[in-house]
């Protein structure tokens, strides 16, 4: 396997280097042509970045295309600096293509006028790419509010392979893909729009990431993606997650034995919320709650109206909803809204301090859940022991029949008065 030596600081672009470090190429771009010269374009070689920045100014000509078999390995985070210049308004791509990218920060500056409105730092379409120890942020010249890149890494369409990559200040996400396969482990994002957006026929992975604050979504799942997204850590408030409707599900289908759909589990959403519009399973994960004015989760649209068709059926299981706060919460635990059937199975509903009892479900609309014994066929066994359940009417409301089979229920109450039901397991 080839190597190809880059040093921005002792490299010459020439035809009889590049070989050695001690005789090292001084441009990417001349690295990648020299590369399928000696080579050819099939094979597989790595080019080896040395400490320096990489960009337009330098002699780069973005975006650097490699070839599907070529890796771009830096020499580590800080140290091996590529950089897109918008000032130049030549390039949306900062790189495109690749078998394996490594070890470098990948900087953007801020949008100057006349330069490509969206910019994109890694563009990885049509075959397999590893991305690994990868920094995606701004240049630290720039204000601290401007953003790097529109999307920092942007797949299609087949097998992506992220681990420790850290990503921030991306105007519309960090990470981005749409079909394929994606295992994206161990990374980090903040200060963006969006962490993660996957959409799309999608499968595969996201697991051990931590999405910080300064996130105005975590996560953006837009079904009909398969993905299993486990094991991560959403801090601080705002949304952590939103799994999105795009389709219709197949209505002979029972929620309970569905597989086709986004496995959400063992996560820990320290303050965020999830925001469910499709149908998914969310199961053995643990919501807490930090504010009196923060939910952990929101089920069903806005409106009967939105979507007339789009009804959902997401199954939420074995979870637990903790309160945190020791003043009274003026919103529910748990918002359930227009033309959703969720299904509930052996939650647990509480807080650390009586004082923050309040609302723990809100229904509304048309909403129809099932806790336990409904049309779902839910078991039930979910643990309400931090406040009641409010069932709110309004004028899109209808005449439903709602199922609560073997619950332990603190106490419950519709919008006409409270009736108490403590310590009492019900059979409605």
């Amino acid at each position: 396997m080839p190597d190809i030596f880059v040093n921005a600081a002792s490299g010459v672009d020439s035809t009889t280097r590049g070989n050695t470090a001690a005789r090292p190429l001084r441009t990417i771009t001349y690295a990648i042509d020299q590369g399928i010269i000696r080579y050819s374009e099939r094979a597989t070689v790595n080019i080896r970045i040395a400490d320096g920045t990489y960009n337009q100014a330098g002699g780069e000509t973005l975006p650097l295309i490699l070839s599907p078999s070529f890796a771009l390995i830096g020499a580590g985070i800080g140290r091996t600096i590529i950089e897109l210049d918008r000032s130049f308004g030549d390039s949306d791509i900062c790189i495109n293509g690749g078998r394996e990218l490594a070890s470098f920060t990948l900087q953007g500056d801020p949008k100057e006028p006349g330069a490509c409105r969206i910019a994109i730092g890694i563009y990885i379409v049509g075959a397999p790419a590893y991305l690994h120890d990868i920094h995606v942020t701004l240049n630290p010249a720039a204000a601290s509010d401007e953003d790097a890149f529109s999307i920092g890494v942007w797949f299609y369409g087949d097998a992506l392979t992220a681990e420790n990559i850290i990503g921030d200040h991306c105007s519309s996400s960090c990470i981005a893909g749409r079909n394929g396969t994606a295992s994206i482990r161990s990374c980090e994002f903040t200060n963006s729009f969006s962490g993660i957006t996957i959409e799309g026929d999608i499968s595969g992975n996201i697991s051990y990431c931590n999405f910080r604050s300064g996130l105005a979504w975590g996560m953006k799942v837009i079904v009909p993606s398969t993905v299993q997204i486990h094991d991560n850590i959403f801090d601080g408030p705002g949304w952590g997650m939103e799994v999105v409707w795009r389709g219709v599900r197949r209505r002979s289908e029972s929620p309970l034995i569905r597989t086709e759909v986004p496995m959400i589990r063992n996560n820990i959403f320290g303050g965020s919320a999830i925001k469910v519009t499709a149908d998914c399973i969310v199961e053995s994960n643990e919501f807490i709650l930090q504010h009196t004015g923060a939910i952990s989760a929101w089920i069903g649209l806005a409106s009967r109206s939105d979507y007339p068709w789009a009804l959902m059926s997401p199954v939420f299981r074995n979870n637990t909803f903790r309160r945190l706060d020791t003043t009274f919460p003026w919103e529910p635990m748990v918002k359930i809204t227009g033309q959703s059937t969720p299904v509930f199975e052996e939650n647990n509903f509480t807080a650390d301090d009586w004082r923050s009892w309040g609302v723990i479900a809100e229904i509304k609309h048309d909403a129809l859940p099932d806790f336990g014994g409904g049309a779902s066929s839910s078991r039930g066994g979910n643990r309400f022991e931090a406040g009641w359940i409010r069932f709110r009417g309004d004028s899109e409301s209808v005449a439903r029949e709602f199922f609560f089979a073997e619950q332990f229920l603190g106490a419950c109450t519709t919008n006409t008065g409270k009736r108490p039901l403590l310590h009492r397991k019900l059979l409605y």
